[in-house]
């Protein structure tokens, strides 16, 4: 007999206890089902513990994983804030090189235009140049070296020529002397050939 055959048997077996009421009877097989049913609990409490093991694991995982996130997100933010303060030197510096080539271009706008009281005052030395030229004769080249003084004499009414070269480092005393003396020139022939005119 197998036994499977053999808890069928006992199972239908009923034991009645002497002198005990009829409820108290118990039943062989209630035994049994009973026995049965806490057989089965370690089981049932194995799975629920490989359950449980099985889920703190996965949350573990999870949770390893959410803190590598972190761990990456606050590297990422590190590494932003650096970019972000090399960002704001650069916009800073290019700020102040804007501002720089603002400023010289609006110098270089102001050094070329003349005020109306410059431009009177230009006008005054243009006519006392103008002056100058017609009772001297003399005409300045400006398109000479700085440390060069250099312009030419003429007198129409004697045909009279003559360039002046001078040098800057002379004493000014000097320079004045030698142009007055080539004008005082100019003028004593213009002086001679009125003479000779009136002579003949």
């Amino acid at each position: 007999m197998e036994l499977e055959d053999l808890e069928k048997l006992v199972s239908s077996l009923s034991f009645d206890l002497p002198d005990a009421p009829p409820d108290q009877n118990i039943r062989l097989s209630a035994i049994l089902d009973l026995k049965s049913e806490k057989a089965k609990e370690p089981k049932r409490l194995e799975n629920l513990a490989n359950k449980l093991h099985s889920e703190c694991k996965i949350a573990k995982d999870k949770l390893a994983q959410s803190e590598k996130e972190k761990v990456q997100l606050r590297k990422d933010l590190a590494k932003l804030k650096e970019d972000d303060a090399s960002l704001t030197k650069q916009v800073n510096k290019f700020k102040c090189e804007i501002k720089d080539t603002i400023s010289k271009i609006n110098k270089s706008h102001s050094v070329g235009r003349i005020s109306d009281k410059e431009r009177a005052t230009f006008k005054q030395h243009e006519s006392e140049l103008y002056q100058y030229k017609n009772l001297t004769g003399i005409r300045w080249n400006t398109n000479v070296p700085d440390n060069e003084i250099e312009g030419i004499l003429t007198n129409h009414r004697t045909n009279f020529v003559k360039a002046i070269q001078l040098d800057k480092s002379m004493p000014l005393k000097k320079i004045r002397e030698e142009v007055w003396g080539v004008i005082q020139e100019s003028g004593t022939r213009a002086y001679d050939n009125l003479k000779e005119d009136e002579e003949n």
